[in-house]
């Protein structure tokens, strides 16, 4: 890193940049999002729902393991255009697809990491709805998707 007085200052991110929260691979951080959501808590298995494809490549002399979340669904499931919808009918939609696909509470979250049916930017208005108190979420499930907003991720 450079200063402004032309000095370069070496070290560890977490020491240059304190603020800067370590990192969780996003495959961890996918499971343990299904774990303490409602998803997680209504007690059905992640794999009646969900594959994973992965595979592992080599990034300077490491292995890297990639994992890409894939619905196991058969039904066929439309987008979900948020651009077009006012923000009460885009959770209603958001519901629905809850129900379409297996009942799961908080389902729509993972959609939305997945990024097919459901764009980031619809989390994001989901996100804003709940912190303005337009609608009530589980607090389990706002703090997955609070801290999904300070610190994005997706497949």
């Amino acid at each position: 890193m450079t200063r402004d007085d032309g000095l370069v200052r070496t070290g560890r991110i977490k020491d240059l940049i304190p603020q800067v929260q370590p990192l969780t691979w996003n495959g961890f951080r996918w499971f343990n999002d299904w774990a303490f959501s409602s998803a997680g808590r209504s007690g059905d298995a992640v794999w009646r729902h969900w594959a994973f494809q992965t595979s592992c490549s080599e990034f300077s002399g490491r292995p890297l393991l990639s994992l890409v979340p894939v619905w196991s669904h058969s039904a066929k499931i439309a987008k979900i255009d948020g651009s077009k919808l006012n923000d009460h009918e885009l959770f209603g939609r958001l519901l629905k697809l809850c129900e379409r696909t297996g009942n799961i509470p908080f389902h729509y979250f993972f959609y939305g990491l997945h990024g097919n049916i459901v764009k980031s930017a619809s989390l994001e208005r989901v996100l804003k709805m709940a912190e303005q108190g337009q609608i009530v979420l589980p607090e389990h499930d706002y703090q997955v998707l609070k801290a999904w907003g300070q610190i994005q991720y997706g497949f």
